[in-house]
């Protein structure tokens, strides 16, 4: 009854430390699957490691054991959406699972927090508990050294933490919590092992203190850290470090053949089919934030913010004050292309239809634009709802101040457009004041040509050069692809944060005619408009395209003034460019697309390599442990302080590797009767020498300790010699050794005081 108790207290300490060390993924994943995950893979593992105790499982059916209840709990655990009928695993789930056990590391760093249940994310902190725990169990319930066992669950919390996100109060608590279990852990262990003596009353006291810390840190700590909302120190973490899978740079500007749209033979052309969207709200496409001069692109640097596109999971929390919730679908006619389009601050994406499944996988998502892409591109079929927060157009532009949102370096505005800006508002006024002008002052002068048949000349491009143009004729004459970039630069002139954004406005009629159902949005209703970062935090949607009007009759002096541009040219194209990537020194750097490919390839290779060996590792562990104990246990015997101890350690060293090979020794034998349960000759004469070691009238040498060594591994190399690789292998992880140690050898019948004769060692038989 008392080992039964004992078992059980060893069991429910474990339990309580990898509940502990689990802490840190609940900021990672918000979701209440992961509390049945880490629950029921550690009660798998303990319940492994028991019963591999119970009935003396050698490593391998302990680890085939393991390895089968992964496979049968793992999909509807970690992979519910591919479980059949919820609870029953299925074979796509199961190519899941596995694949899981790998790319979901790698996976998880790379989708921002908090992930959910999304695809097989739920892999790894399964993965993680359910071998962790089976290696503490086993080291606990099957070995002297229980205290050891705590070291998997500091591996579990090391690992959590790593994989976790870099500032968490949740975090913090943890490691309190964490702490004062293992201080339980160290307490409880070293009274089972010292009993009533000393060292039993320091474990009793050490179990008291863990007990008074870990329910301060649960009464006094998590309240203060939650209620006074302390600021927490970030960390360095793994998904602090990796890069996204999605490079935006690598495709071209969505702004670029923006007139195509308009062509007679595609603008009444249906795009999309819209269900949900606002009324004077726009179907954003693309968001573009980085502007050479020449052209107006998504994210000027590997590091900008708006190009670091990332997985996301099935939910985001992404409210804003003042915003509203909108429930969009979206379902293509004609479009094609690799954005995604929607509105606002996404919370929730689901993919509709036959292609479903691949458009999840190869979804990413822009933190800081809210632009939404797919790596395999969007076809005409394709369809897809999602639930967005959306934010009002300020009702008084005039009140509105610059925010403190970073951006990319741009060009500066070039003099003709300033003097526009001077000429509609005076530089006296606040910045909201003539942002406010400089909307009404292109919306009033300005007039709408594509430069198509039947239409006053209007030439395509937004380079400077254009866009100095735009400013300087009579009329102004352009389209949303030159106002939006004239509005932009001239709100960062202002010192707005600025980007130009891509989309669709479907017309009232349209509207109209859509009623309660899907508005049809046409090739024509492609537009352009700019977003502007207040001082209250948002970002806010502003329109500077005039109304289509007739256009008055260009005057015929009018082109003489289109060469006037070129002493407002920007800095030489090197210059930009090295503007445009955030460079701060004189050399522009060399860009991505210029590196050879073979250095992409080996990144690949090394980075997918060093995740299957971090997979691998996981799940070789308890072998990895056993052998380092078995090699320090080793190491121990070899180098004991006197010669006797060395001779004995030898002898104590060929028994373990007999029980690993599967021998069984009954307890309370001598040497004699244990070398004849291996059987052998050699056997019988390394017993003997090693009695007459221990019991002459002598003290012994270091050569016999040196000799009886060599004697051990001669001996080992005969156990091992008749039998398979596959053999030898479970031998060296077998925990057959390891177990306490009047389970399997006896003493020697007694002992006599040692004279100064010795006895001399053979290794012959």
């Amino acid at each position: 009854m008392t080992r039964t108790r004992s078992t059980l207290a060893l069991v429910a300490g474990l339990a309580l430390l990898f509940a502990a060390a689990s802490l840190p993924w609940w900021p990672v994943y918000r979701d209440s699957r992961l509390i049945v995950v880490c629950a029921v893979g550690t009660l798998l593992g303990l319940t492994t490691a028991a019963l591999g105790a119970r009935f003396r499982w050698p490593a391998w059916r302990v680890m085939a054991t393991l390895l089968g209840a992964f496979l049968l709990v793992g999909v509807p655990l970690a992979v519910p959406s591919k479980a059949i009928w919820g609870v029953l695993p299925s074979l796509e789930g199961e190519l899941d699972l596995v694949a899981g056990a790998v790319s979901a590391w790698k996976q998880l760093v790379t989708i921002p927090t908090p992930v959910g249940h999304y695809q097989a994310l739920l892999v790894p902190p399964l993965m993680l508990t359910l071998v962790m725990s089976t290696l503490a169990g086993t080291v606990a319930l099957r070995t002297r050294h229980r205290a050891v066992a705590g070291l998997a669950p500091v591996v579990a919390y090391a690992i959590a933490i790593a994989f976790g996100v870099g500032s968490s109060r949740l975090v913090v608590l943890s490691g309190v919590v964490f702490a004062a279990a293992m201080l339980m852990w160290l307490g409880y262990t070293r009274s089972l092992t010292r009993g009533a003596g000393g060292g039993g009353r320091i474990g009793s006291r050490m179990l008291r203190l863990g007990v008074l810390v870990l329910a301060g840190a649960v009464t006094i700590g998590g309240a203060t850290v939650a209620a006074t909302g302390a600021p927490i120190a970030a960390r360095q973490v793994v998904r602090d470090v990796l890069r996204p899978p999605f490079d935006p740079r690598q495709s071209i500007s969505p702004l670029v053949g923006f007139r195509s749209a308009f062509a007679p033979e595609t603008k009444a052309r249906a795009v999309l089919d819209v269900t949900g969207l606002p009324a004077g709200v726009g179907l954003r496409v693309a968001t573009l934030d980085s502007y050479d001069g020449i052209i107006f692109s998504v994210g000027g640097s590997a590091g900008a913010a708006s190009s670091q596109f990332v997985r996301v999971p099935t939910e985001l929390d992404q409210r804003e004050p003042g915003a509203t919730s909108v429930e969009l679908t979206v379902t293509s006619r004609s479009y094609a292309g690799l954005w995604v389009p929607s509105l606002g601050k996404l919370r929730h994406i689901e993919f509709d239809g036959a292609r479903a499944g691949q458009l999840t996988d190869s979804f990413f998502y822009n933190l800081s634009t809210g632009a939404q892409a797919v790596s395999v591109a969007l076809q005409p079929g394709d369809s897809y709802r999602e639930s967005v927060s959306v934010q009002a157009s300020p009702a008084d532009l005039g009140a509105l101040n610059p925010g403190p949102a970073a951006g990319s370096t741009w060009v500066a505005a070039p003099e003709e457009l300033v003097r526009l800006l001077d000429r509609w508002s005076p530089a006296s006024a606040t910045p909201g004041a003539r942002l406010a002008a400089m909307q009404a002052g292109f919306q009033r002068d300005g007039y709408v040509s594509h430069g198509l048949t039947g239409e006053p000349a209007s030439r395509a491009g937004h380079g400077i050069d254009r866009i100095v143009e735009l400013a300087t004729s009579s009329p102004m004459i352009g389209d949303g692809e030159q106002y939006a970039v004239a509005a932009a630069l001239l709100a960062r002139h202002l010192g707005f944060p600025t980007r130009v954004v891509l989309g669709y406005q479907p017309s009232a009629a349209a509207r109209a005619a859509a009623g309660t159902g899907p508005i049809t949005i046409r090739s024509a209703d492609l537009t352009t408009w700019i977003e502007v970062h207040g001082d209250d935090g948002v970002w806010r949607a502003l329109d500077p395209n005039p109304s289509v009007r007739p256009i008055p009759e260009v005057p015929e002096q009018t082109p003489n003034t289109v060469s006037r541009p070129q002493s407002a040219l920007p800095p030489p194209p090197q210059h930009a460019r090295s503007e445009v990537r955030g460079d701060t020194n004189d050399r522009a750097p060399t860009p991505p697309e210029q590196q050879p490919a073979w250095i992409a390839v080996l990144w690949t290779v090394l980075a997918w390599s060093g995740l299957t060996l971090l997979g691998l590792s996981v799940l070789c562990s308890p072998f990895i442990v056993l052998i380092i104990a078995k090699a320090r246990r080793r190491r121990l015997r070899r180098r004991a302080q006197t010669p006797a101890q060395r001779v004995d350690g030898a002898w104590r060293e060929y028994l373990d590797a007999a029980a690993d090979y599967g021998y069984r020794f009954r307890p309370g034998s001598t040497r004699a009767e244990q070398a004849a349960v291996v059987g052998g000759l050699s056997a019988l004469v390394f017993a003997a020498v090693a009695d007459e070691v221990d019991f002459a009238p002598g003290v012994a040498s270091a050569d016999q300790a040196a000799v009886a060594w060599a004697q051990v591994g001669q001996l080992r190399r005969m156990l091992a010699s008749p039998r398979s690789p596959l053999e030898r292998l479970r031998a060296r992880v077998s925990v057959a050794s390891l177990r306490p140690a009047q389970h399997r050898t006896g003493g020697t019948r007694g002992r006599r005081p040692q004279s100064t004769a010795g006895h001399q060692l053979s290794t012959s038989e």
